[in-house]
């Protein structure tokens, strides 16, 4: 755990801990609209809030994309697109909220750029709700991020999101067996092919005894990170990798 942080990192996590107690002293309020709620467990969205979230409904079990045909409802719960067909994929399964747009898109971004940690948590808690149909892995593992982005931000948010799910569930989260050894590219703007060379060597999986494991991902924009590390976890002999996300780009 990086322990030296930057003075607008520590600004961020001490906002998003004031934040998180006013939410506890005061009645809980919608993540979005700021409306009271009923939950005083948890930050969460009203229902009205969730009803507009951009769930990601047909979409692929593998890769997570939007299906170009309409499903029937009473068809297979696990779809694959035409090219999931086709390719052999490292990545078992997908589960996403939904799409990286509208409002899921603006509450990650409260959460990842600006310390929102009342953000962050209401989206773990839509995903909890809309995703119950999971098969429960060993384990959970975030992506990890650089220790320079760690100085940076003060925190990884699919660390932060792994351990949501995990203390929801009841599953052990391993963040040792995977480590990020270079940093300081920026994969936005790139394209696929762009971000799949960018990620080669990026990340370091050690040997583990895991025979199922979950992924937790923020955002899957290509899935060429997740696909990285799920190719060198089964290369150690895990059999079956999911992802776990709160978000996928269409």
């Amino acid at each position: 755990m990086v322990r030296t942080f930057t003075w607008n990192a520590k600004w961020q996590q001490i906002r998003g801990v004031v934040t998180a107690l006013s939410g506890r002293l005061l009645k809980p309020r919608c993540a979005l609209c700021q409306l009271p709620t009923n939950n005083t467990r948890r930050p969460t969205l009203c229902a009205p809030c969730y009803d507009r979230l951009p769930l990601s409904e047909q979409a692929c079990s593998c890769c997570g994309l939007p299906l170009k045909h309409q499903v029937s409802p009473n068809g297979p719960q696990l779809l694959l697109c035409g090219h999931c067909q086709q390719e052999d994929s490292a990545v078992n399964r997908m589960v996403a909220l939904g799409w990286y747009q509208t409002h899921i898109q603006h509450l990650m971004q409260r959460f990842k750029y600006h310390g929102d940690q009342v953000a962050g948590r209401a989206l773990t808690a839509a995903w909890l709700t809309r995703c119950v149909d999971v098969d429960m892995p060993q384990v959970l593992i975030p992506v990890p991020s650089h220790q320079s982005k760690m100085r940076q931000r003060g925190f990884n948010p699919a660390s932060v999101i792994a351990q949501d799910f995990a203390h929801y569930h009841q599953l052990p989260l391993d963040e040792s067996c995977c480590a990020r050894i270079i940093g300081g590219t920026s994969q936005a703007g790139t394209n696929k092919a762009q971000r799949k060379r960018q990620v080669n060597g990026m990340y370091q999986v050690e040997p583990c005894n895991y025979h199922h494991i979950a992924i937790v991902d923020d955002v899957v924009t290509t899935q060429a990170t997740v696909n990285n590390l799920a190719q060198q976890f089964k290369n150690h002999g895990v059999e079956r990798v999911d992802v776990w996300c709160i978000a996928r780009t269409p």
